[in-house]
C-alpha cells in the first residue's frame, strides 16, 4: 500500500459530532481524496500509550513521520489532537466538527447527511491546502 501524503485522524467518540467527524473522514480518505489521503486511528495510539505498547506506538507514529495530520474533533476536548501532542506529533490542523457545524448531541439519531457533507467539505478543503504544500 502506497503511504500516503496527509493522514486524518478523526474523533472516535460516541456522540452525534463525533460519528460525523468519523463519518466524514471515511468517505474523504476512502472516496474523495483517497489519492492523498489516509486514515488513522487514534484509539490504537491511545490504548499502546495507556498500556506501554512502545513497539505498537512507535508503528503507529511511524505511519505520521513526514506527513501532514488533519484531526477531525467532535468536540472542545480534542483528543485526537491532545493524544497526538502527547506523543510528540503536531497537527497541522484540528477541525472541530460542533464549531463547525454550530452544534453537538448525544443523540446518534440526528445525524444527517447535510451535516456529514458539510463536514466533507471542510476537510476536504483542508487537504487541498495542505496537498498545494
Amino acid at each position: 500500500m502506497k503511504k500516503k501524503k496527509i493522514m486524518i485522524v478523526p474523533c472516535s467518540g460516541a456522540n452525534m459530532t463525533g460519528e460525523i467527524a468519523r463519518r466524514a473522514s471515511v468517505v474523504v480518505c476512502e472516496e474523495t481524496r483517497s489519492d492523498v489521503a489516509g486514515l488513522m486511528s487514534i484509539t490504537s495510539t491511545a490504548k499502546a500509550m495507556i498500556y506501554g505498547d512502545g513497539n505498537t506506538l512507535h508503528h503507529l507514529l511511524r505511519l505520521l513521520k513526514g506527513q501532514k495530520v488533519i484531526c477531525v474533533e467532535g468536540c472542545d476536548y480534542a483528543c485526537s489532537r491532545g493524544i497526538l501532542e502527547f506523543a510528540g506529533v503536531k497537527p497541522d490542523f484540528s477541525l472541530d466538527v460542533g464549531v463547525l457545524l454550530g452544534k453537538t448531541g448525544y443523540s446518534l439519531k440526528k445525524i444527517t447527511e447535510d451535516n456529514v457533507n458539510k463536514t466533507v467539505e471542510a476537510i476536504e478543503r483542508l487537504v487541498d491546502e495542505l496537498n498545494k504544500k
